[in-house]
């Protein structure tokens, strides 16, 4: 329960390896697009082999992509998962806008980034236009909580700076409270993405009563027995747990939320849709928690030459941008290039 970075719905939260040592993908993508306007996607994903199974959706042979995986061990044992997934798009056919398959139940909640590429043909020259947009995930509500919270607690200040060895039974205890309040306003989040999907058929006071009951929920909960199991010394039976201490708490959200909707003779239609919202903000949130940290880069060649672009730089005949995952934070990012093509140029090579 109440890991700074969950990497699914239920996470290993309050798990040591969850506080200390959060996993990430690195993910490089190499957009090739050919005179004709065909394009040829080919996409590299490595990282800790437990989130290719959480967070935000990777490319799959169902969605159209050839893939192909494999685990690397490093010189200390650590295992490393890879995908290598390629994709060809036909002239004049849409390119993907996210790895998750549109017909698929993980389309809506999955990063999303509609790419275009127009061709533009003028008597001089042809140009091509590519475009992608990053569109924002909300963070900063959900950050401004930790943040807060975090920021006045004397023992998680003590945890960022000398680690949870450090650390004496009190200040754990402050350690998971604070954690435990996160998580709490968390789930208070999904409530009202639950509630707005009704779209104003409750009376305002009902969102309040299933706010607060989440609230009380976590706060009940008896920390004693995660402080006494982060006093152990690390090992994988210790974090499993403390794993499932917190899957326990979890799921029982929803019981709880249900129990309270028919004290209040909620109709059940109504109870469907705030869960079907509420599920979704949850999803949503999971997957963007698991970009955070991942590290995002986006090569793009074009024919001919490149006219202008928002690129970080260029790399031969490729513009590149690198992109953290907290760059995708609460605002569109747009990567942007132009490219052209002399009337009369050779189709092998590049405009002189």
């Amino acid at each position: 329960m109440f890991a700074l970075r969950p990497t699914s719905t239920h996470a290993a939260l309050f798990a040591a390896v969850a506080l200390l040592a959060p996993g990430c993908l690195e993910r490089k993508e190499s957009i090739r697009v050919a005179r004709d306007g065909s394009v040829e996607i080919r996409v590299e994903i490595a990282g800790d082999p437990g989130d290719f199974t959480t967070g935000d959706a990777l490319p799959e042979r169902r969605g159209g992509w050839q893939t192909q995986d494999w685990t690397s061990t490093n010189d200390e044992g650590k295992k490393k998962q890879h995908r290598e997934a390629t994709l060809r798009v036909a002239a004049g056919k849409p390119l993907p806008d996210s790895f998750a398959d549109p017909a698929g139940p993980n389309y809506d909640t999955a990063l999303s980034f509609p790419t275009e590429l127009v061709i533009e043909r003028r008597p001089d020259a042809t140009y091509y236009h590519f475009r992608r947009v990053y569109v924002a995930r909300e963070h900063a509500r959900y950050e401004y909580y930790r943040q807060t919270l975090q920021e006045n607690s004397e023992a998680m200040k003590q945890l960022s700076q000398q680690g949870l060895e450090a650390l004496g039974d009190e200040q754990r205890a402050e350690v998971i409270g604070v954690l435990r309040a996160i998580e709490a306003l968390k789930h208070a989040e999904y409530v009202h993405a639950g509630v707005e999907a009704l779209e104003d058929r409750w009376p305002q006071h009902y969102g309040l009563i299933l706010r607060r009951t989440v609230l009380e929920h976590f706060q009940k909960e008896d920390l004693e027995p995660v402080v006494q199991l982060l006093a152990e010394p690390a090992s994988p039976e210790r974090d499993a747990a403390i794993d499932e201490y917190a899957r326990r708490v979890i799921d029982a959200v929803p019981d709880v939320l249900r129990e309270k909707m028919k004290e209040l003779r909620i109709p059940r239609q109504q109870i469907n849709v705030f869960f079907a919202g509420y599920e979704e903000e949850e999803a949503r949130r999971a997957v963007t928690e698991d970009l955070g940290d991942d590290k995002l880069e986006v090569r793009v060649a074009l024919p001919g030459q490149i006219v202008a672009h928002n690129a970080d730089e260029v790399d031969g005949e490729f513009v590149l941008w690198h992109l953290p995952g907290k760059a995708l934070m609460d605002r569109d990012v747009v990567l942007m290039a132009t490219s052209r093509v002399a009337r009369g140029a050779r189709a092998e090579g590049p405009d002189e």
